[in-house]
């Protein structure tokens, strides 16, 4: 499930940028999507894992999805 979600990410992220060559609204547009997307999948995640939301599995689900992305922007 996450290499399948890094897949969609990395795709979106191709295509935002090519939007902000091209279009700056496009850009924005994007992100806001991009973002929808995001905490989509965490919420989802935290459901099928917990059947409860509360804010600590909550932000631990964001980091586990967030952590190959700043591994490699770092």
């Amino acid at each position: 499930m996450t290499i399948i979600l890094l897949i969609i990410l990395s795709i979106i992220f191709l295509i935002l940028a090519i939007c902000w060559k091209l279009f700056r609204t496009a850009f924005r547009v994007g992100l806001f999507i991009l973002i929808s997307i995001f905490l989509i999948a965490v919420t989802s995640k935290s459901l099928i894992i917990d059947h409860t939301l509360n804010q600590d599995t909550f932000l631990n689900n964001a980091r586990s999805i967030l952590n190959p992305i700043f591994y490699f922007v770092d």
